[in-house]
């Protein structure tokens, strides 16, 4: 392993992971604080997001504090109901949103060199975006088949980077990073799916009677219960738990997330294990759900715990 030298810039590679991906935020923030420079950034999906905030000049204080602002209510406004023979979901809430953030800033103007992950839905080919309007290769970037339509954008039909490469480390090679850190967030394992004892509140815990929950949406629940109903999801049950225990937490998002997470976890794998990264940092984050943008502070605190537990025990290693 290199020798870390906190006087020379680094590459940071920010995995997908929907909402866990605000520990991505978490990351940054240690990061900063500890005086570490980001030299260029790659990142996959939500990974992207965030990464391309941070590259245009947005602090992680400032991301945090918008994070913070995304309760239940809100966050329901970005999984807009829209069923089509594309997507579960309407984009115009988050276009807006990005359009808000990224505002007409291209890649290659930006101050910190970017590059966001996407896959040619038609081919299946790795698609490494450099340049182009910001809001759109992020778009491209996010776009979570079944969740978002695939992503129309100069002759091409674009689909999320986790479908290829959730945590692009690759990308920060070919950009010539002299030292790489990869921030994976994927973890398929359902049997940990417990938040750490510290972060569980009085909410959390009453959480099942909130009227927010996804599955109680009138067509989500409905579709959910036919899932549950028809024995479809069996096969995903954890070992650790019932399988009559396992359906019932079980809604039609929780098994396409599940699904996601295991696809996601074993390309990580492969790729760090073709890109080995100098530094890895993995926040405890698999006990958040796809769309749970509601607990940004607790994933965000998980992404600090994860980073300063890494720099300490380089530091050690050092």
């Amino acid at each position: 392993m290199k020798k870390f030298d906190i006087r020379q810039p680094v590459g940071i590679a920010l995995g997908s992971g929907a909402a866990r991906g605000l520990a991505h935020i978490g990351v940054l923030k240690v990061l900063e604080a500890t005086g570490v420079r980001v030299g260029c950034i790659a990142g996959s999906s939500m990974g992207a997001l965030i990464g391309a905030a941070y590259a245009i000049g947005i602090s992680p204080a400032e991301m945090e504090e918008i994070g913070l602002q995304i309760d239940r209510k809100r966050q329901l406004k970005f999984f807009t109901p829209k069923l089509s023979k594309q997507s579960l979901f309407a984009d115009n809430t988050i276009m807006k949103f990005l359009e808000s953030l990224y505002g007409n800033k291209r890649i290659e103007d930006l101050p910190i060199p970017f590059r966001a992950v996407s896959v040619d839905f038609a081919t299946g080919e790795r698609i490494v975006i450099s340049q182009g309007k910001l809001v759109d290769a992020i778009r491209a970037s996010i776009s979570i088949p079944m969740i978002l339509r695939p992503f129309e954008w100069e002759g091409r039909i674009f689909a999320d980077g986790a479908l290829v490469d959730p945590v692009p480390v690759g990308a920060l090679c070919e950009m010539g990073a002299p030292y790489t850190i990869a921030v994976p967030l994927a973890n398929p394992r359902i049997d940990e799916k417990t938040p750490p004892a510290h972060l569980i509140s009085e909410k959390d815990k009453s959480r099942e009677n909130s009227k927010y929950r996804l599955e109680k949406h009138p067509i989500i629940g409905r579709f959910s219960r036919f899932l549950v109903e028809n024995k479809l999801l069996e096969k995903i049950s954890s070992r650790n738990a019932s399988k009559e225990e396992t359906l019932r937490h079980l809604n039609m998002l929780d098994a396409l997330w599940q699904t996601f997470s295991v696809t996601e976890s074993e390309l990580t794998r492969l790729h760090l294990e073709a890109n080995p990264p100098d530094l890895i940092i993995r926040p405890n984050v698999s006990w958040i759900q796809m769309w749970e943008l509601h607990k940004a502070r607790d994933i965000i605190a998980m992404g600090e715990e994860a980073t300063k537990e890494a720099l300490q025990n380089l530091q050690q290693a050092n």
